[in-house]
C-alpha cells in the first residue's frame, strides 16, 4: 500500500482523464486529503470562472471547461491558444454532494469534497465563487 492509498482509500485511485492529444498537459490537477475533506487543485491559467463548469453525477466530479473563440482579423503566424471543450472526471465515490464547494483565484481551480458515507445521487451543480 502507498502512501496515497493510505490517505484516500479507493476515492480518488479510479479518475480519469481521456484529453485528445493536443490537449496534452491540461487541467494538470493535485489532490491532497485536508482534516475534514479532500481538495483537488487544478491549473487553469488564461480561463476565467465563467469557463468552468463543475457537476457531481453518480459518484464522479466532472470538471468541464469551455473557451470560445473570438474573431481575429489579425494575420496570424502560428496560433497555440486552445478553443473548444475539454474534460476531466475524478471518481470520487459516495460522498455528501451538497456539500461541494469550489473556488476559483488566480488561474487556479479547487473544489473541495467532504468525507462522508452517503448515498450517490444522480447529478449535482457546484457554483465557483
Amino acid at each position: 500500500m502507498n502512501n496515497n492509498e493510505s490517505l484516500f482509500g479507493n476515492a480518488f485511485n479510479d479518475f480519469i482523464v481521456i484529453p485528445p492529444m493536443s490537449m496534452h498537459g491540461m487541467m494538470k490537477s493535485d489532490v491532497y486529503n485536508d482534516t475534514d475533506k479532500y481538495v483537488i487543485e487544478i491549473d487553469m491559467p488564461g480561463f476565467t470562472k465563467e469557463e468552468v463548469n463543475i457537476d457531481y453525477d453518480r459518484g464522479y466530479l466532472n470538471v468541464i471547461i469551455k473557451k470560445q473563440e473570438v474573431k481575429d482579423e489579425r494575420e496570424f503566424i502560428k496560433r497555440e491558444r486552445f478553443y473548444g471543450e475539454y474534460k476531466r472526471s475524478y471518481h470520487v465515490g459516495k460522498i455528501e454532494e451538497e456539500k461541494i464547494t469550489a473556488s476559483f483565484e488566480n488561474g487556479v481551480l479547487k473544489i473541495f469534497v467532504p468525507k462522508a458515507e452517503s448515498e450517490i445521487s444522480t447529478k449535482k451543480n457546484i457554483s465557483i465563487q
